[in-house]
């Protein structure tokens, strides 16, 4: 099993609007199917010019979830890295 985490619509966040973006994880199986019946919990970290909205740890319902990240105000690239029992994931988006 893998995970695949994904920044939702953006490539590009704004550090002067305080923009915020939904990083959407997703379990997978070995040829890249969703795993469906799997309910994992995850623990996420972000590093970088932003922030986690909400916890840390969450659990996965129907193999997928999501949470939200803001930008602090100053530019950079913000990496979040997603981490369960069984996979990790990583995504990267820019602040500018």
């Amino acid at each position: 099993m893998r995970e695949e985490s994904k920044a939702q619509i953006l490539q590009y966040m704004y550090a002067h609007l305080d923009t915020v973006t939904r990083v959407c994880v997703t379990a997978l199986d070995d040829p890249g199917g969703r795993m469906p019946y799997i309910q994992e919990c995850v623990r996420v970290s972000v590093d970088g010019p932003a922030r986690l909205l909400g916890p840390e740890r969450f659990p996965l319902t129907a193999g997928t979830s999501a949470f939200w990240i803001a930008t602090t105000g100053e530019p950079g690239t913000v990496t979040v890295r997603v981490e369960g029992m069984r996979g990790s994931a990583e995504c990267s988006v820019t602040v500018v």
